[in-house]
């Protein structure tokens, strides 16, 4: 029992000496393109909407939240970055997971739908006379972690509705992906929530109807 406690504080310190106290800015990469065939019909992302909720103080860790001032004090353009909350060894919420001031998650959604899209043969097309048009809205885009006896295991979540205008076809996406770490650090943020997006990627290249 006294190693146990012994152990518990010392995971706590080294979460806390990972910068959990603070906000940190990670930048995620952009999807690297895949040959898809050929692209003859053409799809228009006609809207990407950020529809996350944040709460102040959830239950869960996996409804987003901020901290410092909280959520309720944060600017939109706070939210449109915000991608995780990091917490303590003993779970306690504190600092927070940035995208930097060049990226939002509408606009990695947007990025990570278009190479879906390409991956399934469609050609993406920036105009409203395209054979098909699409609106995307973001329920969850958020990561997180649960502290362990040995380990942390990070947890992101990412979920859209795709929602097809002309034919009125409505196309739930949602991925949950997780992996085992011994420190919260920002390079292990940035691998998660690619990772999910990744995933995110193929599923909805395996959901979306095939062009004619």
């Amino acid at each position: 029992m006294k190693f146990a406690k012994i152990w518990v504080s010392v995971l706590a310190f080294l979460t806390i000496t990972g910068c959990a106290t603070s906000r940190s800015v990670v930048p995620i990469d952009v999807p690297v393109a895949r040959d898809g065939g050929v692209q003859t019909e053409s799809i228009f992302i006609e809207s990407v909407v950020d529809n996350r909720t944040f709460e102040e103080a959830p239950r869960i860790p996996s409804t987003p939240s901020l901290g410092f001032d909280g959520a309720n004090a944060a600017s939109d353009e706070m939210k449109a970055r915000a991608i995780g909350r990091k917490r303590n060894g003993y779970g306690k919420a504190l600092g927070d997971v940035f995208l930097p001031e060049n990226q939002t998650v509408e606009e990695l959604i947007r990025k990570y739908a278009t190479a879906a899209f390409n991956d399934a043969g469609w050609r993406v097309v920036d105009n409203a006379g395209a054979d098909q048009t699409v609106a995307i809205q973001i329920d969850e885009l958020w990561a997180w972690f649960k502290p362990g006896f040995w380990a942390i295991t990070l947890n992101s979540n990412v979920s859209t509705t795709l929602k097809f205008v002309r034919n009125g076809v409505q196309i739930p996406v949602s991925v949950h992906v997780e992996d085992t770490r011994q420190m919260a650090t920002e390079g292990a943020w940035k691998e998660i929530v690619e990772m999910a997006l990744e995933e995110y990627r193929g599923k909805v290249r395996a959901s979306v109807p095939m062009p004619r």
